[in-house]
């Protein structure tokens, strides 16, 4: 009698298990979310998921950067900046009172959305505080069969030093428009205008690394 009863509870537990509730986890795959809450597996609309501080949500975008550090960048064959050593690093130095200039070709990131504009930033940093530098961007997005040699777009800013000798500053460049759904490369020049009457550093401007920001359509 004994054993009947501890067989029909473990028949009983294993029904139970295999019954839908709403304690059920939820699984993640291929970029969407899926539950096993009433009994099927089904895609839900706009269903969040929340692990620990982090939410995902199918149909959310989110920002993402692509990272382009100093030593995937090249100088311009005519005034281009020098890539140099930098305490027991290195970087591009933007001499001052001249114009300098480094390019990049980046492709563009998959998770793009394709149709927000993506913007420009830059980690760069001077020995001089309490000062600006000036920086222009030049940009060109193309796509398989697009000529690579015509004008786009550019855009010049002016932005402040640390308040901290060589400290890092991370400044937003450009908003990189006329970007389209297709577009596969971003031919990028930044150059620092170091004699124009806005740049007051004095000192050269070191570049550790550029990055697109783009809003990606998955978590």
């Amino acid at each position: 009698m004994k054993k009947l009863l501890i067989l029909s509870a473990a028949l009983f537990a294993m029904w139970a298990i295999g019954q839908t509730t709403n304690d059920r986890p939820v699984f993640i795959g291929a970029n969407k979310l899926y539950s096993n809450y009433g009994g099927s597996w089904a895609e839900p609309t706009n269903v969040a998921l929340t692990v620990g501080n982090i939410t995902l949500n199918p149909a959310s975008n989110v920002t993402k950067y692509a990272w382009i550090p100093a030593s995937g960048l090249k100088a311009k064959p005519s005034g281009g900046a020098e890539f140099s050593e930098r305490g027991d690093f290195a970087a591009w130095e933007f001499i001052d009172n001249q114009t300098r200039s480094i390019v990049a070709n980046v492709k563009l990131p998959d998770d793009w959305n394709g149709d927000d504009d993506m913007a420009l930033c830059s980690g760069w940093e001077s020995a001089t505080t309490n000062a600006t530098s000036v920086w222009a961007v030049a940009w060109l997005w193309t796509t398989v069969g697009d000529d690579t040699t015509v004008a786009c777009c550019a855009s010049t800013n002016t932005f402040a030093a640390s308040d901290t000798p060589n400290g890092l500053v991370e400044s937003e460049m450009p908003i990189l428009t006329n970007a389209a759904a297709g577009d596969i490369c971003v031919h990028l020049k930044v150059t620092r205008l170091g004699g124009d009457s806005r740049d007051t550093l004095g000192a050269s401007a070191w570049l550790h690394g550029i990055a697109l920001k783009y809003t990606s359509n998955k978590p």
